[in-house]
């Protein structure tokens, strides 16, 4: 029944009816308290008797009314009287873009798109509100493949709704067409609309491609958000659009309607990507698995001295983390390679490609700890989770398990109920720390650090025998000194087999302590142990990059060239701006004779840090095996310092390409 003008509802007098539709009918209703015109949608008896509906629709109205965007509707109230059930918001003088479809955009008089409807007025009777595998539920035409097939939808579903509406913002008509709504939803799964280009409308490439990017049936294939719509929409505005020439003269006007269609798109856009960042907190998408990034902990304590225990904190929770199934975790390199940098969350989340972002700090005050953490939402910047510890030092492995524990119940993968997710490695809280320092030292890769780094673990050991941790870090030390060329092989290899067998000894399940065996076998050219011991690594840590990248070594240097691509290229995926890795990955190639991707490989990696001198000599060795020597010995002079490893190489590059005079030169400097 139409309510009449004077009418009272709530505290809203009816002023006037502004139309109907299948939910009910929405009237101009003046608020006396504040002195304004209000719009009030109305509920049909029809709908107002499902008390479903009823519920859904209070709720989504609450839920809308949090938002609090310029180009989203404001809901200001939602209340019932007499079964008379109704929604408050604001009033707006305008359009809608009803010859534009769908009819929930409006654009008001000052030039403002306004998203007017997120679902409240497509609850139909019988209908579910949320989208659910095996339903059905949208605008005929506007729906996605996936929800015409039932199927679980996320954001991309609405960027393919927001590309069929674009669509015909600049065409004039739908993006697919039907005599039925079955055909409509036939048209959505197999047909291709007509090319924007190909209509005759002066349409530039650019938008063209945009709008069809937004219509791919594989959600894979298209904008995964609304933001990264909007930023390549922003772009088209840099420079005029361009119609193809020539252009009629009938279509001169085309390129301004073009632009102002792609500033109400960025408009609407805008109102999309808050909109889409409301609905998403606390519900993530389907096609985002759970994945994380444990940024480096601050360190808050009186004295920087106190860094390596931040660090360490970092590293075992990333280690915990790791060992959970479903979840990916960013490894230690790319994770650290944040620290010290004002970047926002969102972009570190863009960067590594995960969901969210760990970040915290530790203050340590003697044998006191203070450990803060917060778990942030990478798209949209909301604080999931947060949590502060006070502790003693003692229990830095509790608060670890803690930390470990709430960040998993929070991405929701399934758990063992009481799992230990933190093994305590040592019952000494002191050993503990001194292998978190012992860590902070291997981890700085030079001669100096790793002498700190030996003392330290020795030091953890002198208070604890029995921590294998600490006897794993022995070995590599020792087996990256013969690496690195710090010490001689006769010595220091028979060292790092011997703690890396007494981890093993201590704990067979660590997957460090097999990975350190696989190391110092390779040093021993024990190959086929080599390769045994690292692929018990992964088999207990499958996301152990590190591991990843010697197992690729291994497999190289046995013949083994796809397969060390293969590792190579896995561990790059779990550790991607680790400098190392990606040393690695360029090796493999090149052993593969495939020169120019190691080029490509080597360029990339180089733009991480120009100063690492081992992936330049993958670079010049590629230029120099394909004939390019001038280009080798340019991109040796670009080289910051001059290892002696890089003047060897000079030597070799001059003499290749018959300068050797200069070569015989360049030799006898580094003899003399």
């Amino acid at each position: 029944m139409a309510l009449q003008g004077g009418t009272q509802i709530g505290p809203y007098r009816i002023v006037e009816s502004l139309g109907a539709g299948g939910m009910g009918t929405v009237y101009r209703a003046h608020d006396p308290r504040l002195g304004r015109d209000v719009a009030v949608k109305v509920l049909s008896p029809e709908c107002a008797t499902d008390a479903g509906l009823v519920a859904r629709f209070e709720q989504e109205a609450r839920a809308a009314g949090v938002l609090n965007h310029p180009n989203i509707l404001s809901v200001l109230d939602v209340g019932a009287q007499e079964q008379v059930h109704f929604l408050v918001s604001e009033l707006l003088e305008g359009q809608t873009l009803r010859d534009l479809k769908p009819e929930n955009l409006f654009l008001t008089r000052e030039g403002t798109v306004k998203i007017l409807d997120f679902g409240v007025a497509k609850v139909r009777n019988g209908q579910p509100a949320a989208t659910e595998p095996g339903t059905l539920v949208g605008s005929v035409g506007y729906m996605s493949p996936e929800q015409v097939n039932g199927l679980e939808v996320d954001q991309r579903s609405d960027v393919f709704a927001f590309g069929a509406v674009f669509y015909e913002m600049l065409s004039g008509s739908r993006a697919f067409k039907g005599s039925s709504a079955v055909a409509v939803l036939n048209a959505i799964l197999r047909d291709q609309p007509p090319a924007l280009t190909s209509l005759d409308l002066g349409i530039a490439g650019d938008l063209a491609r945009v709008v069809e990017r937004c219509l791919e049936k594989n959600p894979a294939r298209r904008f995964q958000s609304a933001r990264d719509l909007a930023f390549q929409i922003q772009t088209l505005t840099a420079a005029p659009i361009a119609t193809p020439l020539p252009a009629p003269a009938t279509s001169r006007n085309r390129p301004r309607r073009q632009l102002l269609l792609v500033l109400v798109a960025i408009g609407l856009l805008a109102g999309l990507a808050g909109y889409f960042s409301w609905r998403d907190h606390g519900r993530r998408p389907v096609a985002r698995a759970p994945s994380i990034a444990v940024l480096p902990f601050a360190n808050l304590s009186s004295g920087s001295d106190n860094e390596y225990f931040s660090d360490g904190m970092t590293e075992e929770l990333i280690n915990a983390l790791a060992n959970i199934d479903g979840i990916r975790v960013v490894a230690r390199t790319s994770a650290f390679s944040y620290k010290g940098k004002n970047l926002s969350v969102r972009q570190i989340g863009e960067e590594l490609g995960v969901a969210t972002v760990l970040e915290g700090s530790v203050r340590r005050e003697g044998n006191t700890l203070r450990v803060a953490a917060q778990l942030i939402d990478s798209e949209s910047g909301y604080h999931l989770w947060s949590k502060s510890y006070d502790r003693e030092l003692k229990s830095v492995f509790s608060v670890e398990d803690e930390l470990a524990r709430a960040i998993v119940q929070s991405l929701r993968p399934m758990l063992v109920p009481g799992a230990a997710l933190v093994p305590q490695p040592t019952a000494n809280g002191e050993a503990h720390s001194l292998y978190l320092k012992g860590l902070y030292f291997y981890n700085q890769t030079t001669r100096e650090t790793m002498i700190k780094a030996i003392a330290m673990f020795e030091q953890a050991l002198a208070l604890d025998p029995h921590y294998a941790l600490a006897h794993s870090g022995l070995a590599d030390c020792y087996s990256q000194a013969v690496d690195y060329g710090w010490a001689q092989p006769a010595e220091a290899v028979p060292k790092a087999k011997a703690h890396a067998l007494k981890a093993l000894e201590l704990d067979d399940s660590l997957a460090e302590g097999h990975a350190s065996l696989g190391y110092v076998s390779g040093k021993e050219n024990d190959w086929r142990r080599a390769e045994r011991e690292f692929r018990r690594a992964i088999e207990l840590r499958p996301a152990y990059a590190r591991a990843h990248a010697r197992h690729a070594l291994v497999l190289t240097m046995t013949g083994r060239l796809a397969e060390g691509r293969a590792a190579a290229e896995r561990a790059r995926q779990l550790d991607p701006t680790s400098l190392i890795i990606n040393s690695t990955v360029a090796m493999t190639l090149f052993q593969s004779r495939q020169y120019d991707d190691v080029i490509a490989q080597a360029l990339k990696t180089l733009d991480l840090d120009p100063a690492f001198y081992h992936v330049r000599f993958w670079l010049v060795r590629a230029y120099q095996q394909t004939g390019r020597h001038g280009q080798a010995l340019a991109a040796l002079d670009q080289a910051p310092g001059a290892p002696g490893m890089l003047l060897a190489l000079r030597a070799m590059v001059l003499a290749d390409s018959s300068d050797r005079t200069a070569a015989r030169q360049l030799l006898a400097s580094l003899e003399d």
